[in-house]
This record gives C-alpha cells, structure tokens and sequence, in this order.
C-alpha cells in the first residue's frame, strides 16, 4: 500500500500571510470554475448531521484530481 499523502491545513490567518491581491487571486479562481464546468472536479454533495440541541454540523470535501489537489 502506498504511503498517504501528508495534510495540510490553512488557517484564514496562513491564507492572509501569503499577501495574495485579488489579481492573482480571480484568475486561480477562474481556472477552477472552469474545470468545474467541464466536469474535472469532483464536489460529492455537503455531509450534514445533527447531534441534538440548537446547533448542527457540515463538511464539504471537494477535488481537482488533474491538478493534486483536494479539500
């Protein structure tokens, strides 16, 4: 079996510290629009669940297998 991947997780604060303007930002965001159209990325529908009282709980996972990621 094949080693895993490490994971690696970002806070707001780390995605703040790589000073990105929206410049550089729209177009990254672009790209993964369009590979979402055409069909090159994977979004399952969001997971929801509720463990009683006022508050519930969701998770969405979604990936760009052409380009390695995933989150």
């Amino acid at each position: 079996m094949a080693e895993a991947e490490p994971i690696l997780y970002l806070s707001n604060r780390d995605l703040e510290q790589l000073g990105l303007s929206l410049g550089e930002i729209v177009p990254i965001l672009e790209e993964m629009l369009r590979r979402k159209a055409n069909g090159s990325t994977v979004q399952p529908p969001k997971i929801l669940f509720h463990r009683g009282g006022p508050r519930f709980y969701s998770a969405m996972v979604s990936s760009a297998p052409g380009l390695g990621y995933a989150g």
